[in-house]
C-alpha cells in the first residue's frame, strides 16, 4: 500500500519554526509596499495591488498571539486556498525554510501544554532539518480573522 504524501512549506515567525500544506499556499512575495488601512486592527499590517488582486496582509505573528510583530526578512505568503476559494488574504512571516515532502503518518500531534499560541492554530508537529515545525491550521486562522471582521 502507497502511503500518501503532502509537501509543506517551511518558515519561521521570530524563534519558531512553522509549516503550513503548499495546496494551500497562491505565491510567496518579497515584502511589497504596503498601503496602510486608517483606524485599522493592529493585526492588519495594510493592503496591497498584486496583478490587479487587492491583498490584505495580516501580521501571523500577533495573529498567533505572540507579543513581538514579525521582524527580519520579511516575507509573505500570499492567499489561501480552501475548498477550492481563493481568499485575498497574505500572511506576514519572517523567512521562508524549505518545501518538505511528508507522509501523512509523520505528523504527531501536539499537547497543549507550553504551546506558545492557541492550539486551535496547530494541526500537528514535525520534524525537519531545522528542528521541530508546528504544522499551522491556516483554515482556523482564516475562520478567526472573518469571526472577528479583521478585514
Amino acid at each position: 500500500m502507497i502511503e500518501e504524501q503532502s509537501t509543506y512549506l517551511t518558515f519561521n515567525i521570530g524563534n519558531y519554526l512553522m509549516a503550513v500544506k503548499t495546496d494551500k499556499v497562491i505565491k510567496v512575495l518579497s515584502v511589497p509596499n504596503l498601503t496602510q488601512i486608517p483606524d485599522n486592527n493592529p493585526k492588519v499590517l495594510g493592503i496591497v495591488n498584486y496583478l490587479g488582486e487587492i491583498i490584505t496582509i495580516t501580521d501571523l505573528s500577533s495573529l498567533l498571539g505572540f507579543d513581538k510583530q514579525v521582524t527580519g526578512i520579511e516575507t509573505v505568503i500570499h492567499s489561501v486556498m480552501f475548498d477550492g476559494k481563493k481568499y485575498g488574504i497574505g500572511f506576514m512571516v519572517d523567512n521562508i525554510k524549505k518545501v518538505v515532502l511528508l507522509k501523512e503518518t509523520e505528523i504527531q500531534p501536539v499537547t497543549e501544554a507550553g504551546l506558545p499560541f492557541d492550539p486551535l492554530f496547530v494541526h500537528g508537529s514535525i520534524k525537519t532539518t531545522y528542528g521541530r515545525a508546528f504544522i499551522l491550521n491556516f483554515q482556523g486562522i482564516v475562520d478567526i480573522i472573518f469571526f472577528n471582521k479583521m478585514l
